[in-house]
């Protein structure tokens, strides 16, 4: 069980630690919590989950500034409703569009949904909600932070709009990406391209042109102008970029390009659906994206290669890759366990893409194989030890 504490703010208004966080200011509750909601809200949304009542305050924002709402509720205990109706005299708990939150099962994509930081850290990592939420925070935060760049570069790719045509061989699959483990494994992926469609993130194709790999397709998604770093003017084959990457790089590339569209961006769905094209779940990063693209061609059997989403040592990324870098706030990483069973360390985003593949790789047909000795064990995957096989 969780420990609720009441105290009372600098100006007499009630606030409240669980776990020993303060979930809202010692200060000015209220004012903290209008502040927060005024920046957070999307006004044009009409149905919307918070995530924890506590004494209310992100409730009776939503009820007392927004009509015509419907508002459903995430309880973080057993206790967390008696917590509320004793210190909240308001009853907006009883308003025919306020309800509990049902299941994770019944989640409705369409609401948007209220985490406020200081909830998620004072559950912590045992709450059987605490990841499902903190991939939540994690791609809203991200989406925040680049919304502006996104609708520009959206703005700017749709003007190379062409239709995706589905190709498919009879070749498996190697997804590369440009974990450390692929120092270890791109030797053998080079003796053996032939017998593979190559599906390259940006990152790694300075890696694999380093060693003489020329990949079928490579895939961006970032939005951000470093993405112009992954641009190589010797791979000239077909680039497949997210609708909201970095038009810049998009640009710049030499070969032949053609755009993909992401659910849960509203742009990218009212064009794909008014052009008739298919929608990819994007998982948050660039190999999540990639394995939707691959599966949706129909492959049998897939390779992954660099695909750590771990570390065994303090570098994060395959020397060459332009990704690459040093690892510096040690008290932010996470254990989980390598492909050889031993305990390797990541961080809550890599963290985050390992629980979407997991599920993805629970539900998809095809047979994956992971080549990464020291990265994280992924659910339905078989270790393909490249350094035993000719």
């Amino acid at each position: 069980m969780m420990n609720w504490h009441i105290e009372k703010a600098k100006n007499e208004q009630k606030t409240v630690k669980l776990n020993d966080i303060y979930l809202y200011s010692k200060y000015n509750p209220q004012r903290d919590v209008e502040k927060f909601m005024t920046t957070e809200v999307d006004t044009t949304n009409k149905k919307f989950i918070l995530v924890g009542l506590g004494l209310g305050y992100h409730l009776d924002y939503l009820v007392e500034h927004l009509e015509n709402i419907e508002v459903q509720y995430i309880l973080l205990d057993e206790q967390e409703k008696e917590v509320y109706l004793e210190h909240n005299t308001k009853k907006y708990l009883q308003l025919p569009n306020v309800h509990a939150f049902k299941s994770v099962e019944a989640f409705n994509e369409q609401a948007q949904i209220i985490i406020p930081q200081s909830f998620l850290r004072a559950i912590g990592h045992n709450h059987p909600l605490f990841e499902f939420i903190e991939d939540i925070k994690i791609r809203q935060v991200s989406y925040r932070r680049f919304k502006e760049q996104m609708i520009e570069n959206f703005s700017e790719n749709i003007k190379l709009f062409t239709p995706l045509l589905k190709i498919t061989t009879s070749k498996k699959a190697a997804l590369v990406a440009s974990g450390p483990s692929l120092n270890n494994t791109i030797s053998w992926l080079q003796k053996h391209q032939q017998e593979f469609d190559i599906y390259c993130v940006g990152s790694a194709l300075k890696v694999l042109l380093a060693h003489q790999i020329m990949p079928t397709a490579v895939f961006m998604t970032d939005a951000q102008p470093t993405m112009l770093e992954q641009i190589d003017m010797r791979y000239n084959g077909i680039l497949y970029f997210l609708s909201t990457a970095n038009y810049q790089a998009v640009s710049e590339h030499p070969g032949e390009k053609q755009i993909l569209f992401q659910k849960g961006f509203t742009r990218a769905e009212k064009f794909a659906k008014q052009y008739e094209q298919p929608l990819f779940e994007t998982g948050g990063s660039v190999a999540t994206t990639t394995f939707s693209y691959i599966e949706w061609l129909g492959y049998k059997e897939l390779y992954l290669f660099g695909q750590d989403l771990g570390f065994s040592e303090m570098q994060t990324h395959a020397m060459g890759s332009t990704s690459g870098k040093e690892i510096k706030k040690y008290n932010q990483l996470l254990d989980v366990v390598a492909n050889d069973h031993t305990i390797i360390r990541t961080t809550p985003n890599l963290l985050s893409y390992k629980r979407w593949f997991d599920q993805a790789f629970s539900k998809t047909t095809m047979k994956i194989f992971n080549t990464s000795e020291k990265g994280a064990k992924l659910k339905n995957t078989t270790f393909f030890d490249t350094t035993l096989k000719s």
